[in-house]
C-alpha cells in the first residue's frame, strides 16, 4: 500500500544556506519526530531507526537512508529509505524528492514530495490513515526544520537609529538659553537705545583694592617729599 504527501513552504534564508542544511542527513533526520541516525556508512549511506504510531499501533523500524541524487547546481535532492519492523511484522519504504527555489529578499521556497510504501500489519489501516499520520509528522518536520535553521543561521537585524532629544541648556537652572531676553545697553544720561548689550562692571577683588590703596599712599608721600624740597 502506498501513500503520497506533497509539501511546500518558505524560509527566510538564502538558498545557499538552506541547501547546505538540507543536504546534511544528520540535520534533516533530527527534524523528523521519532527518528535518529545510528551509523554513517559513507557520505551517501546512513543507518538509523524510526519510531512511529499509527492509531493504536506503535511501530519501530530499523533502516537505512541512501542519497541517490545530490544536484547542487539545481538544488535538487533525492533520497531513499527502507526499514524493517523490529518485531518482523512488516516494513516501510520511503522516497523523497526535494527541490529549492530562490525567491526575492533572500528567501527560499522548499518543495518536496514523499511517497511511502507500507507492508505487513500497518497496511491494514489503509492509505487514508497513513496519509493523515504522515501529513501530521511532515508538519512537525517543517516546524522543526524552520526552528533549527533559524537557530543555526540567525539573520542580522537592522536596528533603526533613534533620535536623541537634547534638552536646551538653562541659565542658573531656570531660564531657557533659547529664550533669554538680553536688555539693550543705554548711554549714561541718554534715554536713547544704543542696541548694545549692557555688561555690568566687574567688581575688583579685595587684593586689587588693597594694592590700589597702598599705591595711592606711596604716590602721595612722594609728592609731599618733592614739594618740601
Amino acid at each position: 500500500m502506498k501513500a503520497k504527501v506533497d509539501k511546500s513552504f518558505d524560509v527566510d534564508h538564502p538558498i545557499a544556506v538552506v541547501w547546505e542544511y538540507l543536504k546534511d542527513p544528520s540535520k534533516i533526520v533530527s527534524c523528523v519526530p521519532g527518528a535518529e541516525l545510528t551509523e554513517k556508512i559513507d557520505d551517501q549511506n546512513y543507518k538509523g531507526k524510526v519510531s512511529l504510531k499509527f492509531g493504536p499501533v506503535a511501530a519501530k523500524y530499523n533502516g537505512q537512508i541512501n542519497i541517490e541524487k545530490e544536484d547542487a547546481d539545481n538544488y535538487e535532492l533525492f533520497l531513499k529509505g527502507k526499514g524493517t519492523d523490529s518485531r518482523g511484522k512488516g516494513g516501510a519504504n520511503m522516497e523523497l524528492t526535494g527541490k529549492l527555489e530562490d525567491k526575492a529578499d533572500d528567501k527560499t521556497s522548499v518543495n518536496f514530495s514523499m511517497v511511502i510504501s507500507v507492508t505487513g500489519m500497518l497496511a491494514q489501516f489503509g492509505s487514508r490513515l497513513i496519509v493523515d499520520v504522515t501529513d501530521h509528522l511532515t508538519n512537525q518536520f517543517i516546524e522543526n526544520f524552520k526552528a533549527k535553521l533559524d537557530e543555526e543561521n540567525p539573520r542580522a537585524v537592522e536596528v533603526p537609529a533613534r533620535a536623541v532629544e537634547v534638552p536646551a541648556r538653562r541659565i542658573d537652572g531656570d531660564d531657557d538659553l533659547s529664550a533669554v531676553e538680553v536688555p539693550a545697553r543705554r548711554n549714561i544720561g541718554d534715554s536713547g537705545d544704543t542696541g548694545a548689550v549692557e555688561v555690568p562692571a566687574r567688581k575688583a577683588s579685595n587684593s586689587v583694592n588693597a594694592f590700589g590703596l597702598l599705591w595711592s599712599v606711596i604716590m602721595n608721600a612722594i609728592k609731599r617729599l618733592f614739594k618740601r624740597s
